[in-house]
Formats: structure tokens, C-alpha cells, sequence
């Protein structure tokens, strides 16, 4: 079968190739492709990547064979998958959770084979149903959302009548939005003047307010409409550096700092301000785990979030490269990958 796979980190070394179709162990199933969900660590790369890998960790697809010891996947069942490929099941992490902080834990595209391919296997216990109003295209996405729940509901506990900044307007910040929104929370959403679209989408996803901050100041007009005190949460999810302090600078005091970007560099921190003038709690926001999933079929199930609207385009893998051009130049928003 034809995958798209990493070979290293340099532009050149990301091939479409031909492989062994896999065969599932007897935990996993396999799982015929449907959609799969191009993401930037696709592109640019993820701090676990251990190459050679095939890309690819957002999918949607049907069931197409089990191992002998699953018992809860059918033949044919329409699914969507965690990432998670294998974990040790000793450590504290295993046994106290989350799992995702395992250290022996692989996961796909990353340090174990994903889903740019006809088919691909993954542990039974990572699978979900998805419910039968999700088409493919939307349930491949379902692994953004979970990563969305995870910051929002699991690591930031944001509550009614929050007042929620998310900087970045991506397809994790679009989900970050809407999700803090359906808890009750008011939301701003910020972006640069090449954001437009995706701002005026926030806008659709329950934002109460965007911001441009080419032509705007973000702290200033927080605290405006803060009446000078800040905002409790900032979700910083563009992953650039330059982002982190005004992020910073729109907390009000004892305010939450959640990074759900992946920076990919050193960005100096004020400790004195945060920590010792402010009182600010800083927490990661890394991946997602078993219960980030149910939340996020909770929310898909229940019509709450309609992820189809972040859908730029949707291509074939053979056109891999116009994807990657699609997302790399911000042309899309979110491009799905038919293998």
C-alpha cells in the first residue's frame, strides 16, 4: 500500500512510498482509512518524532479486522482513534493516569506508524464510535477536539461567566474557543491581519469577540473589557513565540496561562511578574487522554460542535504536497487527506 511517509526532518525526507499493508496484534484492530486530518506536527515536525514514520494521527475510518483478544470493535463499525499505539501499563502514569505521560508511550506519526495510509492499526481500547451523524471528514477531526477538551475542561477547569482570551485562531484555538463557549464562558479570540477568515469563523464558533492584533492592542483592549482587571484564562495556541507575552500580559491577576502550542523554541519569562507580582498559574496542555475523548464525543454527539465548517479542502494522499502547501502558506484552515 501507498503511505506517506518521514524520514528525517528536513523539507526533502517526507516520501510517498510503498509498504507492508500491517497486520494488528492481538489488542489492535485495523482500520481502513477514510480521512485523516493534516496536522502542523505533520509538517514541521514533533519534539518525539523518531523517523522513519508514516504521518499522519487524525482519522476517521471503518473497522476492517480485529485481533484475538479485542472484543469490543466489530467488523464495520465506523471509528475515529486516540493516538496512542502502545504504552508500558506499569508506570504511575499508567496506573494513576494520564497515560499520556507514560515515557515508554509511542504514538502515531510520532514514534509509531499513523494513518497517511489505506490502513493502519491501533490499540482496540484507543478506538471510539463515531456517532452516525459524523461523516469521516468531521470525524477525523475528532482528535483536535479531544486535544481542545483536554486544555479546556481537564487542565484549565473553565467555568460560567469566565472571561477566556485564545490567541491563535487554528483549527486548535477555533476548537478551544468553541468549547469554552458551550461551558458558558465569554471568549476573544485573536489573530493577525492574515486571520481573517478564520476570525470571522470564531465569530461562528461562539467567540463574543476577535481581536486583530496587527491593528490592536490584545492586553489593552482585555483589560477595557475587563474593567481593567484581566482575563482569568489565556489559551496561547498559534505556538509562536512572539505570542507569549502579550498572552501573558491579558491575565489578570492569579489568572491561568495555558500553552497549547508547540513553541519549538526558548521564550524568556518574566518569573518576578508572573510568579511573584501576579500569582500566575502556567500549565501545558500536551495531546489528550481516554476521558479528553469522551468529552469530545459527548460534544460531537450532542450537536454542540459541528467540526465540518473547518474544512478547507479535501484531497486525495497522492496530493500530499498541496496539502502541506495549503496548510503551510495558512490557505486552509484544515485539509483532510483521502488515502
Amino acid at each position: 500500500m501507498k503511505a506517506l511517509v518521514r524520514f528525517g526532518m528536513g523539507d526533502g525526507d517526507i516520501r510517498l512510498e510503498e509498504v507492508a499493508e500491517p497486520a494488528p496484534a492481538p489488542n489492535e484492530v485495523k482500520i481502513e482509512v477514510k480521512a485523516a486530518g493534516v496536522c502542523g506536527t505533520d509538517i514541521h515536525g514533533h519534539p518525539h518524532l523518531r523517523p522513519p514514520v508514516i504521518l499522519g494521527h487524525e482519522l476517521a475510518g471503518v473497522v476492517v479486522e480485529a485481533g484475538g483478544n479485542c472484543r469490543a470493535r466489530k467488523v464495520g463499525e465506523r471509528v475515529t482513534a486516540e493516538t496512542t499505539k502502545s504504552l508500558c501499563g506499569k508506570c504511575r502514569f499508567c496506573r494513576e493516569g494520564p497515560a499520556s505521560m507514560c515515557p515508554s508511550r509511542t504514538g502515531m506519526a510520532s514514534s509509531a506508524d499513523g494513518c497517511f495510509a489505506k490502513y493502519v492499526t491501533i490499540l482496540e481500547s484507543s478506538t471510539h464510535v463515531l456517532p452516525d451523524h459524523v461523516g469521516f471528514e468531521a470525524g477525523s477531526l475528532t482528535e483536535p477536539l479531544a486535544c481542545a477538551t483536554h486544555a479546556v475542561i481537564e487542565q484549565a477547569g473553565v467555568g460560567p461567566g469566565e472571561f477566556i482570551v485564545v490567541v491563535g485562531p487554528g483549527s486548535l484555538g477555533l476548537l478551544v474557543a468553541r468549547c469554552a463557549a458551550v461551558l458558558g464562558a465569554r471568549v476573544v479570540v485573536a489573530g493577525t491581519e492574515a486571520d481573517a477568515d478564520r476570525l470571522a469563523l470564531a465569530r461562528q464558533f461562539g467567540a463574543d469577540r476577535t481581536v486583530n492584533v496587527a491593528a490592536e492592542d490584545l492586553p489593552a483592549e482585555v483589560r477595557a473589557m475587563t474593567d481593567g482587571s484581566g482575563a482569568d484564562t489565556v489559551f496561547e495556541c498559534s505556538g509562536a513565540a512572539a505570542a507569549v507575552a502579550p498572552a501573558l500580559a491579558c491575565l489578570r491577576k492569579r489568572g491561568r496561562y495555558v500553552q497549547a502550542g508547540i513553541l519549538h523554541k526558548d521564550v524568556p519569562l518574566d518569573f518576578d511578574d508572573v510568579f511573584f507580582v501576579r500569582e500566575l498559574t502556567l500549565v501545558g496542555s500536551h495531546t489528550s487522554n481516554p476521558v479528553s475523548w469522551v468529552l469530545a464525543l459527548n460534544l460531537l454527539a450532542a450537536r454542540k460542535v459541528d467540526l465540518q465548517p473547518l474544512i478547507t479542502a479535501q484531497l486525495p494522499l497522492a496530493e500530499w504536497e498541496r496539502a502541506f502547501d495549503l496548510m503551510r502558506t495558512r490557505s486552509a484552515i484544515k485539509v483532510t487527506l483521502k488515502p
